[in-house]
């Protein structure tokens, strides 16, 4: 995780990149949900955000596996569809799968 900026505030933001080998095995999915028990239980952040393209379903996919929902946009590479932005805010409680 690390901070980004979206809509003049400093966030944290959510991101991973894998081989494509690793692809399609639950790896993402995995690792993000440990990054979020992380923030939330033991950094104790109340929100923590994700960019995607728009195109990368996969990744999409697991923003929203782990409870992410769609937030926003944000245009942050010329030329090129907006990146999608998801949020997920702080329960008291995060389930662990």
């Amino acid at each position: 995780m690390a901070a980004h900026d979206y809509l003049g505030k400093r966030v944290i933001n959510l991101g991973y990149r894998f081989a494509v080998e690793a692809w399609g095995h639950g790896y993402a999915t995995e690792a993000a949900q440990a990054a979020l028990i992380h923030a939330f239980e033991n950094l104790c952040l109340p929100e923590v955000f994700g960019l995607v393209r728009p195109d990368h379903e996969a990744s999409i996919r697991v923003l929203e596996k782990i409870g992410m929902c769609r937030f926003g946009v944000l245009d942050d590479v010329p030329g090129q569809a907006p990146s999608v932005v998801f949020r997920v805010q702080r329960t008291l409680s995060i389930s662990r799968q």
